[in-house]
């Protein structure tokens, strides 16, 4: 039997004070994610903060979800806006990776190796992932509009 994981996202707005144009600055922001029922700490939460000026222009990066024993590799993907995604397939089978989530809506049809050609994630929120082919298989990315963001540990 698979146990069904279970994935949260958390927009933590921060209106943080910048310095000025140009300026080197370094703030630490702590924040705890807890459960608003039971009060106990949500572990495995994505969390972002944009800072007072808003989105700052953002490095293009890469990043990529595999495809491992049937099982999408990670299970959770934090990217930042326009950043390519490719989803290599490590398997000795054929996957067919689709999204029809509003924030991207795609499809990789049957395919074995690594697709030409990587996704664009250019708008923020999240991205629910499964297999065609496997049911079972279901992955999310979640996309930012800023580069300041983390995964809360056990202790939320």
């Amino acid at each position: 039997m698979r146990h069904i994981k279970r994935t949260l996202f958390v927009g933590l707005l921060v209106l943080a004070t910048m310095g000025g144009a140009g300026a080197a600055f370094a703030d630490e922001i702590v924040a705890t994610v807890n459960n608003a029922k039971s009060g106990e700490p949500v572990g495995g939460a994505v969390v972002f903060a944009m800072p007072r000026g808003g989105a700052p222009s953002l490095t293009v990066r890469s990043a990529k979800v595999d495809q491992v024993n049937k099982e999408f590799v990670p299970h959770v993907t934090v990217v930042p806006l326009n950043t390519p995604v490719s989803f290599p397939n490590s398997d000795n089978i054929s996957h067919h990776v689709y999204s029809l989530s509003e924030t991207k809506r795609f499809e990789l049809p049957l395919y074995s190796g690594t697709p030409s050609r990587p996704v664009l994630f250019d708008t923020p929120g999240p991205v629910a992932l499964g297999c065609n082919i496997h049911d079972w298989m279901s992955a999310y990315i979640y996309v930012t509009p800023t580069p300041y963001y983390a995964f809360t540990d056990a202790k939320g």
